[in-house]
């Protein structure tokens, strides 16, 4: 029985599968240059479903991340972490990406966890400085009451400007009457005794009060210099919580570290028994029935 001829080959075949492979290579090339010209969608609800690829299979983190309310939290951040974390296990089946979607979690935790202790150091520390002026009310208290007002008042920066304020006022009254108003004695230094009453020379007088003043700027500065340095050593002593802050954070932290230590553990487990599983049944991917035991063990 004759066999049909066989066709002759072509003569440009293996030009032509040049041609073809060149091509081909040309139009990859040409596709990773255009890759690099894309910068994902631009519209909020392009963005909204390309954020959502990287946890349409979270069985747990749904509800994970804030997104409303002043303590918002970075769901694109979230998912960059999980899926580093997805990258570096390489989980296989339901099992393993649970165990990784949990430590996605803890290191999520973990990182609210130092916002916690930052926002406790940040509210410790928020120690105002002094007000420059009393307030009205102290103002009032001091006029009427106090005969130790000028000792108390010389602690403060608050009460130095007090204490100028009564020096200018007393000042300008001598320079129109001549003497010193009664009102004006219990803020004035008590060395001279009643001189501050009786003396009849007005320059006298000018210049015990211009005298008076120099020495209040000066001890101003020095206990600006004080307050300061105060201020200082009580931001100090916030930076770190107080012991009921720091006791939960601890708790908090301890608890979530330990949990995903486990994880850990049980992600090692799970891989080393999927790798046996599958040398000793000769295949790369492993029986449907193996995996499925493995979720319900975890779950």
């Amino acid at each position: 029985m004759e066999t049909p001829d066989q066709p002759a080959p072509h003569l440009n075949d293996e030009v032509d599968g040049a041609a073809n492979t060149l091509t081909t290579t040309k139009k990859i090339e040409a596709n990773r240059r255009n890759a690099q010209f894309s910068t994902g969608p631009k519209s909020p609800e392009g963005r909204k479903i390309v954020a959502g690829n990287a946890r349409k299979h979270c069985l747990l983190a749904k509800n994970l991340v804030i997104d409303t309310g002043p303590g918002m939290e970075d769901q694109a951040e979230f998912d960059r972490l999980l899926a580093e974390l997805r990258e570096y296990y390489k989980p296989v089946g339901k099992a393993e990406e649970l165990c990784v979607e949990e430590m996605a979690i803890s290191y999520w935790k973990s990182a609210r966890a130092l916002r916690c202790e930052r926002g406790e150091v940040t509210l410790g520390s928020v120690i105002p400085p002094p007000p420059p002026d009393l307030s009205l009310v102290e103002e009032l208290f001091l006029e009427s009451n106090s005969n130790l007002a000028r000792h108390g008042l010389l602690k403060t920066s608050t009460g130095i400007n007090f204490l100028l304020k009564k020096i200018e006022e007393a000042r300008k009254y001598v320079d129109t009457n001549g003497f010193v108003p009664q009102e004006s004695l219990r803020f004035l230094p008590q060395n001279p005794g009643p001189s501050w009453l009786h003396a009849s020379d007005k320059q006298a007088l000018q210049k015990a009060l211009d005298d008076e003043k120099t020495e209040l700027q000066a001890r101003k500065l020095l206990v600006e210099a004080e307050e300061r340095s105060q201020r200082r050593a009580r931001i100090n002593a916030a930076a770190v919580p107080s012991k009921t802050p720091l006791e939960r954070l601890d708790r908090y932290e301890t608890s979530n570290r330990r949990h995903r230590y486990k994880l850990e553990k049980r992600l090692e487990e799970l891989q080393s028994r999927r790798r046996e599983h599958e040398l000793t049944s000769g295949v790369h991917k492993p029986a449907e029935e193996f995996f499925t035991k493995q979720s319900q063990d975890v779950l």
